[in-house]
């Protein structure tokens, strides 16, 4: 009987450790931005976790102004860019359609975005939007999930103004 309560007891220490090890330590990450007529920040992707934004402080001089959060739905890889930087290929372009927003994220988590202006065909990449009311204000939004991005892709964050629109502090949280 002692035996297979070692090796009970060994099994159990050897789950509990591997469980341990499989998780992750959610970590913060906090950016701002300001422009005239538009601001954003990005959180890039990490294929083992999910962008939380758990913090919104924002600023604007329009009436109508909202804040919105995108995440990315489907992701293409660039093979190839040319020497102005206008032109990005894929591997494929099913999904993808004129005036599509895309996050384009480079391999050291820098990321850029970028309307597609026209190209041959017409195919399906998705962004999904959230928005949030902020008018000719400053808001603050703080909980445990105020906009939850899909798990492995970026999170864009944009804000409208007239003149004036600044996200003063967007926090994400990476789990």
């Amino acid at each position: 009987m002692k035996i297979i309560s070692k090796i009970g007891f060994t099994v159990l220490a050897v789950v509990c450790a591997t469980v341990t090890m499989a998780q992750t330590v959610p970590t913060y990450t906090t950016k701002n931005a300001s422009g005239t007529t538009t601001c954003e920040v990005h959180f890039p992707a990490n294929p083992q976790q999910q962008v939380r934004i758990v913090g919104a402080i924002a600023t604007s001089d329009k009436a109508a102004s909202v804040l919105s959060w995108r995440t990315g739905s489907t992701p293409y890889t660039i093979s190839a860019t040319n020497a102005a930087g206008t032109t990005i290929t894929v591997s494929y372009t099913n999904g993808l359609a004129a005036n599509d927003v895309l996050v384009i994220q480079k391999a050291n988590g820098t990321c850029i975005s970028g309307t597609i202006r026209s190209f041959a065909t017409s195919t399906n990449i998705t962004l999904a939007a959230t928005t949030i009311k902020v008018g000719a204000t400053t808001v603050t939004y703080q909980g445990e999930a105020i906009y939850v991005g899909t798990r492995g892709r970026p999170v864009r964050v944009v804000l409208d103004g007239t003149s004036a629109c600044s996200l003063d502090s967007i926090t994400a949280r990476y789990e």
